[in-house]
């Protein structure tokens, strides 16, 4: 792989790619549709635009795009980071920035790529200095890849100042390796990992917003479900404790399976219960609908753009209803139809489909002119710079000056950490005011992409 030689091709400007998210090696969906877009993108004329920061080693490597080993991120040094990005961003010459999680550089453009506004609306998921750094990569952005519109409202509903940027909403896709399979294969998963009853599947994680509880508190009161086992599949590999008082005396395997093994699981289950409070697209319904899977879900978020009339839906704080949809789901009158009607509905949606539309973007959205007239301009590249320079000394600081604060005597310097705080909160302030007028002027009579 190329690693220091530049791609920049006359007629295709360079994007750097910040791979930053697989240095959590976290197998959750951002993961999936970055190294889905990658790998459509690779061989093609813009894959050969990328430079893809390669940290830890942990970016899929594909043919035909260059990766440059970078630093390890540390959301503790955010600030540095970005002088760190706009460094690289010059030394290749780069038209555009765009990160697969929250990083930022300090002048070239960039463009956001949001899944979901679940930080925001549950901020408990996610640590404090995520957030924020989410927050001002958002602001940073001059345009936006949103995936779905339900996605794209709520981008807009939280962060007002996107409202008049470009943007464009491109689906995710499914990847064809989750299919239809053979009663034999599902079965040799299921001897596998020692599966013996019928089973419900539940993938990806199980936080507040993902609402599990109403699914195990469903299943304790089905008549039948000491000849029922469950399946949990991602990350998180211990059943919380309220879980598991509803499950006594049954079967629940905890499994991190790869793809072949996820999709026969999919195959094999009663259906997939998936009764998340939001979504900003929810991969595993499309998953689940391409391998053959039945899927109980409920009407929030994007769900019902990307599901349609295809699964089978309850309220989400509806135990009853759940109880109900775990034994209608079992009848094959019902089960049938929504089967069928899930191979239809999934065929919407195709990984190369999202490749190009959010190739296309990037393209088009490097070849712009991003520089504002002279004359009246409230520069908020200035701002972000110099909030990001006091920001960087106060990183750099703060270790120190917490360990003095442990010693009563020198307890003053809980006002100077203080005043530095409030600095930065004034310095943001700023920053918004600017990108605000900004962009007011920035994209008057400019249009959107759609």
């Amino acid at each position: 792989m190329t690693t220091e030689s530049n791609p920049v091709m006359a007629e295709q400007p360079c994007v750097v790619l910040d791979g930053v998210f697989f240095q959590f090696r976290d197998r959750s969906g951002i993961g999936r549709v970055w190294s889905s877009l990658l790998e459509e993108w690779s061989g093609t004329t813009f894959g050969q635009s990328l430079v893809v920061l390669d940290r830890d080693g942990a970016v899929p490597k594909f043919p035909g795009i260059s990766y440059l080993p970078f630093q390890n991120y540390y959301s503790g040094l955010a600030a540095s980071e970005s002088f760190a990005l706009e460094d690289v961003c010059r030394r290749y010459h780069a038209k555009l920035f765009i990160s697969t999680f929250h990083t930022t550089p300090l002048e070239t453009a960039s463009v956001a790529m949001v899944h979901d506004l679940i930080p925001e609306r549950c901020p408990s998921i996610e640590p404090k200095k995520w957030r924020q750094e989410k927050r001002f990569t958002t602001y940073h952005a001059r345009g936006y890849v949103a995936v779905s519109h339900r996605t794209a409202q709520d981008l807009h509903e939280v962060y007002p100042t996107t409202k008049d940027a470009p943007f464009c909403i491109a689906h995710n896709g499914v990847s064809t390796r989750f299919c239809p399979v053979p009663s034999e294969v599902v079965q040799r998963f299921k001897k596998t990992y020692g599966i013996t009853k019928p089973y419900f599947l539940c993938v990806g994680r199980r936080n507040a917003h993902k609402n599990g509880r109403l699914f195990f508190d469903a299943f304790s009161r089905l008549p039948d479900r000491i000849g029922l086992s469950i399946v949990c599949c991602g990350v998180q590999q211990t059943l919380e404790p309220e879980s598991r008082t509803c499950v006594e005396g049954n079967e629940v395997h905890m499994l991190n399976l790869p793809d072949e093994d996820l999709n026969a699981a999919y195959a094999g289950a009663l259906a997939l219960v998936y009764p998340s409070k939001y979504e900003g697209f929810g991969l595993p319904i499309v998953e689940a609908m391409a391998a053959g899977c039945p899927v109980i879900t409920c009407r929030n978020g994007s769900i019902p753009e990307i599901a349609g009339a295809a699964v089978l839906y309850v309220d989400d704080s509806d135990v009853a209803g759940m109880v109900r949809a775990l034994i209608d789901i079992r009848n094959s009158d019902i089960r049938d139809p929504l089967i069928q009607a899930g191979f239809q509905r999934c065929r919407l949606f195709s990984w190369s489909n999202t490749a190009q539309i959010v190739g296309s973007f990037l393209t088009e959205m490097a070849r712009r002119d991003h520089s504002l007239p002279e004359v009246g301009r409230p520069d908020s590249s200035r701002c972000w710079r110099e909030l990001r320079s006091v920001e960087r000394q106060f990183d750099s600081t703060s270790p120190r000056l917490q360990e003095l604060l442990q010693v009563p005597e020198l307890q003053r310097h809980m006002r100077q950490l203080d005043g530095t705080s409030r600095t930065l909160e004034e310095l943001e302030s700023i920053w918004l005011e600017s990108i605000a007028e900004e962009n007011g002027k920035f994209y008057q009579g400019a249009g959107k992409s759609a």
